[in-house]
């Protein structure tokens, strides 16, 4: 495997103070992590869980819904999807708007808007208004993603980025994980509703608090050319043991642009890690959603209780969370970011044939999806983090936009094609043999884009 020029393997910023000139991006890399950034990375992470426990809210709620409501199979493929439909939209159009907007109004803006859809599910009494505002909550949920992997990458120093972007996005698995353990208390004592009347308050709760805590980011505002009495008074935040004058001329390094047209995501030698890296997420965002949704179900279809089939969603994530954390370390450390995300990502298409074994124990499934967390999710979320680190700073929020778009389709089409096998008669086991395809086409994409780089080094991020 070739080195990945565009994936955090820049040469390092240079800091040059010639004609008053300061490289931004090198004092962010040689400075300790400081309140601020613990501020935009823990307020990143909330975001991050509340998106997780929204999205996945549909699926706990299910069973219940399906016996109040008699709703079938083909129902809830379009209710998961209209979600997901919802997420890619959002991705696109808000992540486009951040690039030119900043990243802070569009966080706030994303997060009020899916805690209020989301409280519209909880008066949803028939399926098409339940459709509607799942779709429409799927607008914030895609909108925040892009635009939160952004802000913290772009906070982040060289030096630990993909861990750092790693640890906001435990926020979604571990959303889920909250949402597998209370679902059921509340569904039992409240009813199915009390699980969006849950999940859409918090986050009108936290739209407030973004948009008075949280910083924009400083490389939107250097790219932007924004006053450097505002980016001083950042720096000065972030590094509070130098001096920093607002008469400064601030820059990113390298040929970063202060403009950010969609187009040039998939122009030049951006082109290629655009569709190869969207095709990947989106295969693996088709299997892991498939997984997220469905697997309450077919674990039910397999004789399992109803705990049993909830638990199985929260082992999924779990082991994600912990597979995030000792993918990312491998990547900060290897200058073969791809030879990293794609032996995991074989082993996670092992790992999910392995659920369709007949004949397992309990434990022997459950710790298949323990596997399956572990190597996809996790792997999963240190993609997201290379991702990130794939665009220049002025158009991050764009490029990781049109990718989690892409991916989102992925995760719009696995809730929907389960839903037609389960109804077509197919058996779970046979479901989950099949899950191993879409992660060895997301081998293949990544494969591919490893070819390209060593044909055209230099793809990739140009600024940090």
């Amino acid at each position: 495997m070739t080195a990945v020029p565009g994936a955090n393997c820049e040469p390092a910023p240079r800091e040059s103070r010639a004609d008053n000139r300061l490289d931004v991006a090198a004092v962010i890399d040689g400075a300790a992590i400081g309140a601020l950034q613990v501020r935009v990375f823990g307020l990143c992470l909330s975001v991050s869980m509340l998106d997780g426990f929204d999205t996945q809210s549909i699926a706990y709620a299910a069973p219940a819904i399906a016996r109040d409501l008699n709703f079938g199979p083909n129902e809830f493929g379009l209710l998961f999807s209209a979600t997901m439909a919802g997420t890619a939209v959002g991705a696109a159009v808000l992540g486009r708007i951040a690039d030119r907007y900043g990243r802070r109004a569009l966080i706030t803006a994303a997060v009020a808007i899916f805690g209020l859809m989301t409280l519209g599910c909880a008066m949803s009494r028939g399926f098409q208004s339940l459709l509607i505002f799942r779709f429409l909550a799927g607008l914030g949920l895609g909108g925040a993603i892009p635009n939160f992997i952004a802000l913290a990458s772009e906070f982040a120093p060289a030096r630990a980025r993909a861990r750092l972007i790693v640890v906001t996005l435990w926020g979604f698995p571990a959303g889920a994980v909250l949402g597998g353990l209370i679902s059921g208390p509340l569904i039992d004592r409240f009813g199915w509703p009390a699980v969006f009347v849950f999940g859409g308050s918090l986050p009108v709760i936290l739209a407030p608090i973004l948009w008075i805590s949280l910083p924009e980011s400083i490389r939107y505002l250097t790219l932007r050319g924004t006053a450097g009495s505002r980016v001083a008074a950042t720096l000065r935040r972030i590094d509070p043991a130098r001096e920093f004058s607002d008469a400064t001329a601030y820059v990113l390094p390298g040929d970063a642009r202060r403009s950010a047209r969609l187009i040039e995501v998939f122009e030049g030698r951006l082109a290629a890690g655009t569709l190869l890296l969207g095709g990947a997420l989106c295969m693996s965002l088709l299997l892991a959603y498939l997984l997220v949704y469905w697997i309450p179900l077919l674990f039910r279809q397999l004789g399992m209780s109803m705990g049993d089939a909830r638990l199985g969603t929260v082992v999924l994530n779990a082991g994600g969370i912990a597979g995030s954390y000792v993918i990312s370390r491998a990547m900060d450390r290897s200058r073969l970011k791809l030879a990293v995300l794609i032996g995991f990502y074989v082993i996670a298409a092992l790992a999910v044939a392995a659920m369709g074994i007949p004949g397992q124990s309990r434990w022997e499934i459950m710790t298949a999806v323990a596997a399956v967390g572990f190597f996809l999710i996790g792997n999963q979320m240190s993609l997201s983090a290379f991702i990130a680190d794939y665009y220049p700073s002025a158009l991050r929020a764009t490029g990781l936009g049109v990718t989690q778009a892409m991916g989102r389709c992925g995760s719009l089409i696995g809730p929907l094609l389960a839903g037609h096998l389960v109804a077509a008669g197919v058996s779970a086991p046979q479901i989950f043999r099949l899950g191993a395809v879409p992660a060895l086409i997301v081998v293949g994409a990544l494969l591919a884009l490893n070819t390209s780089q060593a044909a055209h080094p230099g793809a990739g991020a140009t600024d940090v």
